[in-house]
């Protein structure tokens, strides 16, 4: 028995069509869905790790406040500048500083040797992501690490370090402020944030030592400058000298 196109035998084959095509689909959903919500865990977990982020106590600088809180980089493949290497992430920030702030840079700023000196300062700290999160983080460079402040290159130290950026900041309240950060993805997840640091001078940071052991200043210099100094004696070099006086 023949059947004519367009008949019963026609239509049992398209309605199987019909099914397969719909459990596929189905199929490639669940699999979308699954990756999603993978995807979701993995960055609120990322998420909680960087809200535990400490970077590490640089000497001599006080942080005053936190401008932008630690903020895991994730770039995008568009880069705004021309004749990079191919693979380079570029991630933007924008901030507007306070009034305070504003007031509290430019009102400190000195003019000496032909340039501004900075008393207080604004700082970009870069560090590694790692699980579990450190008591302290230090900071790290990622590969072919680029940093532009309001589309001016900043200098960046030799080693990993704070770096200050606050030449190339606008120090207004009602001006914001663009950072472009630009690196080659190297498998590691870095954490940008920016603070308001007090540069601390010697003298200052003497006195800070002497008022917490109760010292003179000239001890804790000579401790400073005692290449005899034991250490693998649990008692601190200051309070022995102390002791012997």
């Amino acid at each position: 028995m023949m059947i004519k196109p367009g008949g019963y035998g026609e239509s049992v084959c398209s309605s199987r069509s019909i099914l397969r095509i719909r459990s596929l689909t189905c199929a490639i959903f669940s699999s979308y869905q699954a990756l999603q919500s993978t995807e979701i865990v993995t960055m609120n977990n990322n998420m909680d790790s960087v809200a535990q982020i400490k970077f590490k106590n640089i000497p001599f600088y006080e942080v005053i406040d936190e401008v932008i809180k630690p903020t895991l980089l994730i770039g995008t493949d568009r880069c705004t500048l021309q004749d990079v290497s191919r693979g380079m992430k570029e991630a933007t920030f924008k901030f507007i500083m306070s009034v305070e702030h504003a007031n509290l840079v430019a009102g400190n700023r000195y003019y000496s040797y032909g340039k501004y000196e900075y008393p207080y300062q604004f700082q970009i700290r870069i560090c590694q992501l790692i699980e579990p999160v450190p008591n302290e983080s230090p900071d790290d460079m990622p590969l072919s690490l680029l940093i532009r402040v309001n589309m001016q290159k900043c200098p960046l130290p030799p080693t990993a370090t704070p770096i200050n950026c606050t030449e190339k900041v606008k120090l207004s309240p009602i001006v914001a402020n663009n950072i472009a950060i630009h690196w080659t993805p190297d498998r590691k997840k870095y954490v940008f944030a920016m603070f308001l640091v007090k540069k601390i001078t010697v003298d200052t940071l003497l006195k800070k030592l002497q008022d917490k052991d109760g010292i003179s200043s000239e001890d804790t210099k000579n401790d400073i400058g005692n290449p005899q100094l034991d250490s693998d004696d649990d008692e601190p070099p200051t309070k022995r000298n102390k002791q012997e006086k």
